[in-house]
């Protein structure tokens, strides 16, 4: 999985536009895919999960700018992205 940055643009942050990333994916042997974006030094400590993607079948890219209420990707489990939250 590539994301095309190593750290956080703040366009995909809740100090920005809070966009989701576009996500690009090789090598993958699954029909598949689950996603799990952790912040593993979080304000306050420990792990904060921000959003999780699943049941995504196996694709090359993962497009950015999914929807945060869901849009066209309502009712598709794993389709869309749930709200980015502050860990404070």
């Amino acid at each position: 999985m590539i994301l095309g940055f190593g750290v956080f643009p703040q366009e995909h942050t809740c100090d920005g536009a809070d966009r989701s990333p576009s996500i690009t994916v090789f090598g993958a042997r699954a029909p598949y895919l689950a996603f799990i974006m952790e912040d593993l030094d979080a304000p306050g400590g420990g792990i904060f999960t921000h959003w999780i993607l699943w049941n995504v079948p196996v694709t090359e890219k993962i497009p950015g700018d999914l929807p945060a209420e869901g849009g066209r990707f309502r009712n598709r489990p794993g389709r869309c992205r749930g709200r980015m939250t502050s860990a404070q």
